[in-house]
């Protein structure tokens, strides 16, 4: 999707998702009440590629709508491994293999990173988005790809984030992917020279 955009425009782009990613950091540190970094964000974009890079045998789906002015879906997506960390951090030692107690802390932080991307994202490319109620799903690569697909087809743009949050000695890696709407491309063109204005 980047190559559609002038260099320019790529470049406010990235800035728009470093801030947008910064802010999710700061709602995940007061979630874990741990201090919370970012050691990398790496952007991948193909719209050609609607196939998650994560290869483990189970994968913890996320998948929340986007409403508003910006329409679309936003994918947070966990391998068993990284969501077993999350688990030690997030839940008391009585909890962590509690089925239930697992579905909720995954819920609940999809809620809040993705609330601080979109509403940071939102307030930069001054749209009204929000992140609908998210649904978990379990499943494979096959499984979130079938998915991924199907949203491509009726949306045609998307977005890959790796990004590895940096807790309590734990790198915790997450997947987010983005099927957008075409119109996403025309607001960021616009808001960069609304940018370039001031």
């Amino acid at each position: 999707m980047l190559q559609k955009l002038s260099l320019r425009q790529q470049l406010f782009f990235k800035e728009c998702i470093q801030s947008a990613f910064a802010n999710s950091a700061l709602a995940f540190a007061k979630f874990t009440y741990k201090e919370v970094k970012i050691d990398s964000i790496a952007i991948v974009s193909d719209d050609e590629n609607s196939q998650t890079a994560l290869l483990s045998d189970t994968i913890y789906i996320l998948v929340s709508e986007l409403k508003g002015d910006l329409r679309g879906k936003c994918y947070l997506n966990f391998t068993d491994k990284d969501a077993e960390a999350l688990f030690e951090l997030a839940l008391p030692a009585a909890y962590i293999d509690d089925i239930v107690m697992q579905k909720a802390i995954l819920l609940e932080l999809d809620n809040i990173l993705t609330a601080a991307v979109v509403s940071m994202l939102s307030n930069t490319l001054k749209i009204n988005t929000y992140a609908y109620v998210p649904e978990l799903i379990m499943g494979n690569k096959s499984v979130l790809d079938n998915l991924l697909n199907q949203d491509y087809i009726e949306q045609k743009l998307v977005l890959q984030f790796k990004t590895v949050f940096s807790i309590a000695n734990h790198n915790l890696e997450t997947e987010f992917i983005w099927v957008l709407d075409e119109s996403f491309l025309d607001i960021v063109e616009f808001q960069t020279l609304e940018a370039d204005k001031n």
